[in-house]
């Protein structure tokens, strides 16, 4: 009878909980039948093998090593011509209904990638990780981010046009700017009544980049996201401070409606500076609108751990473009600008007021 319910127990225990399927593979099984992994893999769920693998360990090690070993290349194949497909997209960064040229892909290989892939020996884990990055859309790591098309229309109206762009192409992201004057008296208040708050931008350049900007717009061509960008912050930094004194300027019926869109500019130029940095475009332009988003956030909500993890990543930019070795004796193999050049200057504006921030 001892022996009946020791046969018993050693039975129990040695039933799987977790599926073949995500044994061999060395998968977290969900426990259910199917499981998610077998679901999305289209793969038949079950707790035994359907043949007996043979009783030597060496042989069922090899024999599960050959079977991953293929399904990884398998899967990487399909990667790679995701990858590829992707890189030979355009970009839709125009005005109306035109098209502009596409965007440069992502670099293969960047040196802070968590797993590194052998072609001789494919970790099941990179795959899996890669899987993730790749074709995840609810992922903050989603390598392939929607494309994104830039059109404009009266201010008044930029915020409600969202959805329209939305219902007739789902797979394109629309944000609307202003019109070309409304922009451009809006960028004149920011330069007499708010810049000298923290003094990192030069008035003629941004004039002349503003001009840039909307002339790329009306001629279809593709235009630079850190002008996008910059432009938004300084859309969310003088909204937020319109008063009466402006309506002398016939862009927003109150000061209140003009205030209410702040907000939305401010959402706006960080998910462009997000676009940027995972399209590998960062600019002196993108740290110039983190240092606006930055304050105009500290003047309505404190200096929060948000500003803080904004200018983290404003520093983390300024450090990718070598700001801090513009005046650097020994930097003639950098690609920084002239110490004598307008460029130049703004970097060291830029740079002097991000130490200081984060002193």
């Amino acid at each position: 009878m001892h022996r009946v319910e020791k046969e018993r127990v050693r039975s129990s225990r040695s039933r799987p909980v977790s599926c073949h399927f995500c044994r061999s593979r060395k998968l977290k099984c969900s426990r259910l039948f199917p499981c998610t992994n077998c679901t999305s893999r289209g793969k038949t769920c079950q707790l035994y093998p359907d043949t007996a693998l043979p009783a030597s360990p060496q042989y069922q090690t090899e024999e599960l090593s050959n079977n991953d070993r293929t399904d990884i290349l398998a899967r990487l194949r399909r990667l790679e011509e995701i990858v590829t497909t992707n890189g030979q997209a355009s970009s839709p960064l125009g005005q109306a209904t035109t098209q502009a040229s596409s965007l440069p892909s992502p670099p293969v290989q960047k040196p802070n990638q968590p797993y590194m892939i052998d072609e001789g020996q494919p970790s099941a884990a990179a795959v899996t990780w890669l899987e993730g990055e790749i074709t995840s859309s609810g992922s903050t790591g989603n390598l392939f981010k929607s494309e994104i098309e830039f059109r404009t229309c009266p201010i008044r109206n930029a915020v409600g046009s969202e959805s329209i762009a939305h219902q007739v192409q789902p797979t394109k992201r629309c944000i609307w700017l202003p019109l070309r004057e409304e922009a451009k008296i809006i960028v004149e208040k920011y330069i007499t009544e708010i810049t000298f708050l923290h003094h990192v931008v030069i008035a003629p350049s941004l004039r002349t980049m503003v001009d840039e900007l909307y002339r790329d717009l009306r001629e279809s061509t593709p235009v630079k996201i850190g002008y996008v960008s910059l432009l938004l912050s300084i859309l969310a930094s003088t909204t937020s401070f319109w008063t009466e004194h402006d309506m002398c300027n016939p862009i927003f019926s109150t000061p209140e409606e003009a205030v209410v869109q702040s907000t939305h500019w401010m959402r706006l130029t960080l998910e462009v500076i997000d676009y940027s940095r995972y399209k590998h475009l960062e600019s002196i332009q993108d740290i110039q609108a983190m240092v606006i988003i930055a304050f105009v956030a500290t003047s309505i909500v404190g200096f929060t751990s948000q500003v803080r993890h904004i200018l983290s990543i404003a520093i983390s930019f300024g450090r990718a473009l070598s700001l801090h070795r513009i005046d650097h004796p020994y930097n003639s193999n950098l690609d920084v600008p002239s110490p004598s050049s307008a460029e130049a200057e703004i970097g060291r504006r830029v740079w002097w007021y991000l130490v200081t921030s984060d002193w």
